[in-house]
């Protein structure tokens, strides 16, 4: 049987039947720390070969019941994120376990074949990462997402090394969301801090990245000598 992605959108060869699908995770604290803080909202955002919306498979968006409430620290919460909101969805959301259990049923939509996973895309996922796993468990996290994840922090600092090689000016002084989505015309409103709206984001600012990066190379043609002299 085809993949129900492959189906329903285009995808990119690359991927290897995997897909692409933009990450965040809402934590009620502005210094987290894996295993003490709670994740309270999730999104996982499927993507097309465009690095735009998916078509056929709809988000995993959820609030989530704080796992630790007792360890939050309320004089700590990061932006868009407070008392009312955490009483709010340790009411109205759905426990880590019980949305763990729909999270598997819900990547079952891609039908991948084995050993094929979601191919992370998340700013910062260096530091997101542990609280997934901490959320679905080491070995359903390994299950499920692949280890070639893309970050537009790395992907920012190595454009700066190349541009720093070839005696360029760095493109990316900060590697900030909030900068990133400035230097892309990327519109971001920290304040709600909204895990799909942050998804969305997220697959705008990566997408015009990629498209920058190309149209640095273009421009860049005659320093073909340069790279072919660095590389001798």
């Amino acid at each position: 049987m085809a993949n129900l992605h492959t189906q329903t959108d285009s995808f990119l060869v690359n991927w290897n039947s995997g897909a692409l699908c933009a990450i965040e995770v809402v934590i009620a604290s502005r210094t987290p720390v894996p295993k003490r803080d709670s994740i309270i909202q999730v999104c996982v955002l499927p993507l097309n070969a465009e690095i735009k919306i998916h078509k056929g498979i709809l988000p995993f968006y959820c609030d989530v019941i704080p796992q630790r409430p007792e360890l939050i620290q309320w004089d700590n919460l990061p932006t868009g994120v407070n008392k009312s909101r955490i009483f709010k969805v340790s009411q109205f959301g759905i426990h880590p376990f019980l949305l763990a259990d729909r999270f598997d049923l819900w990547i079952k939509k891609f039908q991948f074949s084995h050993g094929k996973k979601i191919l992370p895309l998340c700013y910062d996922w260096v530091q997101k990462r542990p609280f997934l796993e901490d959320w679905l468990g080491y070995e359903a996290f390994n299950q499920f997402f692949s280890y070639n994840y893309r970050d537009p922090i790395a992907f920012a600092t190595s454009c700066n090394d190349r541009a720093e090689l070839l005696g360029d000016q760095i493109p990316y002084p900060k590697t900030l969301l909030s900068f990133l989505g400035s230097e892309t015309d990327s519109e971001h409103d920290t304040r709600a801090n909204d895990a799909l709206q942050n998804c969305i984001t997220l697959a705008e600012l990566y997408r015009k990245m990629l498209i920058r990066y190309n149209n640095s190379l273009l421009e860049q043609l005659p320093t073909t000598n340069i790279i072919k002299e660095l590389s001798s």
